[in-house]
């Protein structure tokens, strides 16, 4: 298998043959880490060059051919990488494949990935997207300055992605630990208007009148507390309005 790996910092400039400046010690943990995918090692390292002329940044690159090794090298140190840009010319696999092998299954890909179509249709890009791909390029488009935005926006997109889904998790284990609380005490939550006129379908559990319907007008005064209840429970709220307070009272129920 062909597996190359090297390190670059940025051009000094963007003039054809300046020299390429070497990272320190102290940025290179700063440094983008790129894995260019596609059979053509020519091909790999024109990649290469164009990211390095088309942005500032120091990267880190390795390439290989479209193989299952490269592909298992991926999957299992996703931590290792920040980007793969991926070749629709590929030696044993297309890129439609190739997104699937390293898609975790709520559709994310272990890092961030810009598929290079070549010279296919714009069919072919906007398939990748779908399949996972944060970005797509064609030959006619590709320069320096287009695949380096390519490379930071699909980041940026994955970065972004992979927030939200950290967030969505957090916001399931939180509602899971909020309904085994509800599960495991007497306590009813229930959910009403700003004024406390309307009460929003209940779940009573057992203790008081569970409702599918919303109760509006104060109505469900009457459908849950006894009527000497009524006159203390509407002046507590309204006190609480007034006064900017959470309402907080015990009373009956029926």
């Amino acid at each position: 298998m062909l597996y190359e790996r090297c390190s670059f910092g940025a051009m000094t400039s963007n003039r054809v043959g300046s020299p390429l400046q070497q990272p320190t010690d102290a940025t290179a943990h700063e440094a983008w880490r790129i894995v260019v995918l596609g059979d053509s090692a020519n091909n790999r390292a024109h990649l290469q060059r164009l990211l390095l002329s088309g942005s500032v940044l120091p990267y880190v690159f390795s390439g290989a051919a479209a193989e299952a090794e490269a592909l298992r090298a991926i999957w299992c140190t996703p931590d290792a990488h920040d980007g793969v840009l991926l070749s629709l010319r590929l030696s044993d696999n297309d890129a439609l494949n190739m997104l699937a092998a390293f898609t975790e299954p709520d559709g994310i890909t272990v890092c961030a990935v810009v598929v290079l179509i070549g010279e296919a249709t714009t069919d072919w890009g906007s398939a990748a997207v779908p399949a996972g791909s944060q970005d797509y390029v064609g030959d006619a488009q590709l320069s320096p300055l287009v695949l380096t935005r390519a490379v930071e926006d699909a980041t940026a997109r994955w970065a972004m992605a992979l927030e939200l889904r950290q967030r969505q998790t957090a916001l399931d284990i939180s509602e899971q630990h909020y309904r085994a609380l509800a599960a495991a005490t007497s306590d009813i939550a229930y959910r009403m208007s700003a004024d406390f006129s309307k009460l929003l379908p209940l779940d009573g559990r057992g203790i008081v009148s569970s409702s599918q319907k919303s109760q509006a007008n104060w109505t469900w005064l009457a459908q849950n507390l006894p009527r000497d209840e009524h006159a203390r429970v509407r002046r507590e709220v309204s006190k609480a309005i007034a006064n900017k307070t959470h309402f907080e009272m015990e009373h009956q129920v029926l």
